[in-house]
C-alpha cells in the first residue's frame, strides 16, 4: 500500500496523479488539516508532526510513502523517515521537482512556505545542478489553498509577495538588482493636560521619536552589495490652548510645538491653528492652517521603468 502525507488537502492533487499512473495500487491518504498549515511550524514541530503521520500510516500496513508536503519534505524532519522506513521506500517533493529542471535554461522562482524557503533544501539542490534560483516566501498561501479561498485572493496574495521582493532584473545585461527597505519608527509621548474651567483646556509634554531607515542593495553584474542606515532621532516640546464656547458653537484651538534633530543640531517651530464656528444645524465654518515638517523622504535610483514626466 502506498501513503501519502500532506498538512492537509493540497496533496490530493499528488494523490490523483499517483492514482493514474499507478491504477492497481492501493492508497491511504494521510490529511493532517487539524495542523495545517505547516508552513509555519518549527523544525521541532515538523519533527512530531511527521512521527505522527509515518507511524499512523505504518500501522496501517503502508510500505511505501509519498510525501506531498514540501515543507516536511524540504525540513530536517525528513530525516526522520529513515527510523520508520527505510530510504527506498520514500519519495519526497524536492528531489523530483529540482530533477525535472536539468535541461532548463529558463529563470526560476520558488514560491513557497518560510519553513521551506528557511530550510534552504532547494537553494542547495539546484545549487547542485549549477542553477541559481530566486526564493520568495507567502506565509499566507498554504493556508489559503487549505481553507477554500478563491482564485482571484491566492494570485493577489502571490502577486503581493512577488513585488515586496522588490528585485528589478534587466534582461540585456543578465543583472538582477534586488533591494530590501526597511524603516522603524519608535515613539515616546508624554502629555499633561490641566482643564482651567469647564471652557478651557492647556495641553502640554514631551515627544521623542526615532526613525531608522534602511537599504540594502545587492547586484550581480557586476558583483557590488551596499548597506546603507540613517537614524533621525527628534525631540519636541509642545503647548496648545483649547476653547469651547459654553454654548459649545465655538471652538477654538492654538498651539506651538518646538522641534530638535540631532542629526543636524537644528531647531525649529510648528505653529498650528484650528477655528470652527456653527451657524445652524446645517453649517459651520472652519478655518485650520499648520506647519509641518518632513524629515525623510525618498530617493529611487537605478529604475528603468519610469512612465512619466518628472519634473
Amino acid at each position: 500500500m502506498i501513503g501519502v502525507i500532506d498538512s492537509g488537502s493540497g496533496g490530493l492533487s499528488v494523490l490523483l496523479e499517483l492514482k493514474k499512473q499507478f491504477p492497481q495500487a492501493d492508497f491511504l491518504y494521510y490529511g493532517d488539516i487539524k495542523n495545517a498549515p505547516y508552513g509555519e511550524k518549527t523544525h521541532a514541530e515538523l519533527s512530531r508532526l511527521t512521527v505522527d503521520a509515518l507511524k499512523f500510516l505504518k500501522d496501517n500496513r503502508v510500505t511505501n510513502v509519498v510525501s506531498a508536503c514540501n515543507s516536511v519534505s524540504a525540513s530536517m524532519a525528513i530525516s526522520l523517515f529513515d527510523t520508520l522506513l527505510s530510504a527506498q521506500h520514500i519519495v519526497e517533493m524536492v528531489g523530483p521537482t529540482v530533477q525535472s529542471f536539468l535541461q532548463d535554461t529558463r529563470r526560476v522562482a520558488v514560491c513557497a512556505t518560510q519553513a521551506t524557503i528557511d530550510s534552504g533544501m532547494y537553494q542547495n539542490a539546484f545549487h547542485m545542478i549549477d542553477k541559481e534560483i530566486t526564493t520568495i516566501a507567502i506565509p499566507d498561501l498554504a493556508g489559503q489553498i487549505e481553507f477554500g479561498a478563491t482564485e482571484e485572493d491566492i494570485k493577489n496574495t502571490i502577486t503581493k509577495a512577488i513585488s515586496a521582493q522588490s528585485t528589478n532584473y534587466d534582461v540585456i545585461n543578465d543583472q538582477r538588482l534586488s533591494q530590501d527597505n526597511k524603516v522603524r519608527d519608535i515613539g515616546l509621548k508624554i502629555n499633561a493636560t490641566n482643564h482651567i474651567d469647564s471652557n478651557l483646556k492647556l495641553h502640554g509634554g514631551y515627544q521623542f521619536n526615532e526613525v531608522i531607515v534602511s537599504n540594502a542593495e545587492d547586484v550581480n553584474n557586476p558583483d557590488f552589495t551596499s548597506f546603507i542606515q540613517q537614524v533621525i532621532r527628534t525631540h519636541s516640546i509642545y503647548g496648545e490652548a483649547e476653547f469651547t464656547s459654553a454654548n459649545k458653537n465655538s471652538y477654538a484651538r492654538i498651539g506651538l510645538r518646538t522641534n530638535y534633530i540631532e542629526k543636524f543640531s537644528e531647531f525649529f517651530t510648528e505653529p498650528r491653528l484650528a477655528l470652527s464656528h456653527k451657524l445652524n444645524n446645517d453649517f459651520r465654518i472652519e478655518f485650520l492652517a499648520e506647519f509641518k515638517s518632513q524629515t525623510i523622504s525618498q530617493i529611487i535610483d537605478l529604475q528603468n521603468d519610469f512612465l512619466g514626466i518628472e519634473k
